[in-house]
């Protein structure tokens, strides 16, 4: 079921409370009871991340997200084990191929910026993994691009350094995070 709410198609769906970057550049939030998950609309104006070049530190943050709605975490352009670079060599034709038909297509990052958002601000599943890291994880709706459809529902993993709220990646799962061991 979908209504529009300040100008943003949303789907009803009980207990969930997904913000897409959409909704959160129109201001939309969820209702009282958490029950409102905000859609994608096709003229998203995702989070523009900056750039890691050549030569950019692996320090520098090129974005930020909030973990349950509070806590910056950052993501720094990293190497090739964490941060963008990372996710960047690892992952992105992954994001590529779940963004494929739907209205984040066209730059992987789209989709990791969604993904990215949405799992942080409200993981259903965290587990601890070693050195300060958590692996936070949710399944996030994909909507097709021309009827705005439900595409399917893809499961999101992101893990995190909370000692220095640093990303260090994010990727499609075929299943949520489990414990180590």
């Amino acid at each position: 079921m979908t209504m529009r709410r300040r100008g943003v198609w949303v789907a009803i769906a009980t207990g969930v409370a997904l913000l897409s970057p959409i909704a959160v550049a129109h201001e939309a939030s969820a209702v009282a009871d958490g029950s409102v998950v905000a859609s994608l609309g096709a003229d998203l104006p995702w989070q523009t991340w900056g750039a890691c070049g050549m030569s950019t530190a692996k320090n520098k943050t090129i974005a930020t997200f909030k973990r349950y709605g509070t806590v910056q975490t950052r993501l720094w352009c990293g190497e090739r084990r964490w941060g963008f670079r990372h996710i960047e060599m690892r992952h992105a034709v992954d994001f590529e191929n779940v963004a494929a038909g739907t209205n984040l297509a066209g730059n992987w990052r789209y989709m990791a910026d969604y993904a990215i958002r949405n799992v942080l601000a409200n993981p259903a599943v965290k587990f601890y993994r070693l050195n300060n890291k958590y692996c936070y994880s949710r399944s996030l709706p994909v909507r097709d691009a021309r009827t705005g459809q439900y595409l399917k529902w893809r499961t999101f993993q992101i893990v995190v350094d909370v000692s220095q709220n640093k990303i260090i990646t994010a990727t499609p799962a075929g299943g949520h995070c489990r414990p180590l061991g």
